[in-house]
């Protein structure tokens, strides 16, 4: 059993000499972040991904970053609707996902 077990740990970055960026759009918190601390750095969440085809995208509002994601979309110019049947939220109008970390 403790050999299936793996140490998290990563490299911290220095609060005062960080450009600020958000150095990973999947945590909840903007800029630096939890990077600061080495443990906290080493975790990374899996890149999200979308399935399907069409001109509408469903989002969880259970899902980490739902919300992030809707944000992105409205400041984009995008419809956001909520979808009482598959209690998702309906986002559509846009030429390409603005939340992708590209």
């Amino acid at each position: 059993m403790k050999g299936a077990i793996q140490l998290v740990s990563g490299t911290g970055k220095d609060w005062k000499t960080d450009d600020r960026k958000d150095a990973a759009p999947s945590d909840f918190v903007t800029g630096i972040g939890f990077d600061t601390n080495p443990m906290s750095a080493g975790i990374k969440a899996p890149e999200g991904r979308l399935t399907g085809a069409g001109t509408v995208a469903l989002v969880n509002p259970a899902e980490n970053n739902a919300f992030k994601v809707i944000t992105r979309s409205m400041k984009a110019g995008g419809t956001v609707k909520f979808n009482k049947d598959s209690q998702r939220y309906a986002i559509s109008g846009l030429p390409e996902v603005p939340w992708s970390r590209g």
